[in-house]
């Protein structure tokens, strides 16, 4: 009997813990389950957000690809605004500032492609837009500018294409032997397909044999 009672007494606390802790044990599991409900919700919507976000840059490639420009400046707008921190809205101004180029809209095109470099927060878009703004300044005839927008771009390294930008910059400018010696440190890169060497060789071939005036605006 005694040890009947010792394990009646062993149940009658279990019991009374159970009564004390069950309103906070109750809470747990209810709060356990609104915190996965709205985690599902949560990411629920970012898939719906990345799909819409999706489907927007979609719509802006499809009108450059009509040569409507305008539409597509317009629904980038629209990209930017609502889904600001998707990559689709960054990818699409590169679309959009490439085309830009393309037709020789250096100011709209450097504008928005120094709107990326300022506020993307993807570090590779970041890069992509930065040599891209320097091609453009060096376009713009904006020398300068686009070796500092370069350097920025570099980050303390000269890989391929980063040196064969800044020899067409100095080629440009007059500086025969900078831009040879940027172009040879193009032609060295050892990341593959990043850089055209073929294209590099012509360029440098093109210096002629006036590297040694090493002359400059």
């Amino acid at each position: 009997m005694e040890e009947y009672a010792s394990e009646q007494e062993q149940v009658d606390e279990l019991k009374k813990v159970i009564r004390e802790n069950a309103p906070w044990a109750l809470g747990g599991v209810i709060l356990g389950g609104l915190l996965y409900f709205a985690y599902n919700q949560y990411e629920s919507w970012l898939d719906q957000k990345a799909h819409a976000g999706s489907q927007k840059y979609e719509d802006v490639i499809q009108s450059l690809s009509k040569k409507d420009p305008a539409t597509a400046v317009k629904q980038l707008d629209v990209l930017r605004s609502d889904y600001s921190r998707s990559p689709f809205a960054d990818q699409a101004a590169l679309a959009v500032a490439r085309y830009q180029a393309e037709a020789a809209d250096w100011n709209s095109a450097k504008s928005l492609l120094a709107d990326v470099v300022d506020h993307t927060n993807d570090p590779a878009l970041k890069e992509v837009a930065t040599l891209r703004l320097a091609r453009v300044l060096r376009a713009m005839g904006q020398r300068d500018q686009a070796l500092a927008t370069l350097f920025k771009a570099a980050g303390g390294r000269d890989d391929g294409v980063i040196a064969e930008i800044k020899g067409d910059i100095l080629a440009d400018g007059g500086d025969v032997n900078g831009a040879r010696e940027a172009y040879t440190t193009a032609l060295n890169s050892t990341v593959p397909g990043l850089v055209n060497k073929d294209d590099v060789e012509i360029k440098l071939n093109a210096l002629g044999d006036g590297a040694a005036q090493g002359k400059k605006p």
